[in-house]
């Protein structure tokens, strides 16, 4: 099968499937490109020079470099998690390399913790749904070194022990 036959099997599949948004209608941008030879909107030019640079950044250091370094970064911080009275929202066989979900300390909203760690320079996300009350969430991805994990911990726990 051609790639172009594909395609428009494909979008005639994709057009019975309601769009999530205006923006990132894939099959309002096809239609525009095949019926006027233009896009609907401008394109966000700037967020594909970002994704090529990430692209650039992840071929440089391999993928399981990255896997490796990730892995490395969300050990240390649970470990240190364990050692500040965190409790962790799941068990260790379904642990993110990149993202753990901690329960928020008794008598502790997370309104308080993410506001401190933010006026330290932290920033930290709430639970979602159901759980936007009783756990927040650290991410670990980027280029994070051991002493910024060190001194989110130690800022962690000054806030934790206030």
């Amino acid at each position: 099968m051609s790639f172009v036959l594909l395609r428009q099997n494909e979008a005639k599949r994709m057009r019975n499937i309601p769009p999530r948004s205006l923006y990132f209608n894939v099959i309002s941008q096809l239609d525009e490109q095949e019926q006027k030879g233009e896009c609907p909107f401008t394109p966000s030019v700037h967020t594909f020079y970002a994704f090529e640079e990430a692209l650039d950044e992840l071929l440089k250091e391999g993928v399981q470099g990255r896997i490796s370094r990730y892995k490395k970064v969300s050990s240390y911080l649970r470990k240190e998690f364990t050692r500040l009275n965190l409790n962790l929202l799941l068990p260790e066989e379904l642990l993110s390399n990149t993202i753990t979900a901690l329960y928020l300390p008794e008598n502790m909203t997370y309104a308080h913790l993410h506001n401190s760690l933010k006026e330290r320079g932290f920033i930290i996300y709430a639970g979602q749904g159901k759980l936007n009350k009783t756990i927040f969430r650290i991410a670990n991805v980027g280029e994070l070194t051991m002493d910024d994990l060190k001194a989110l911990i130690a800022n962690l726990q000054e806030v934790l022990s206030e």
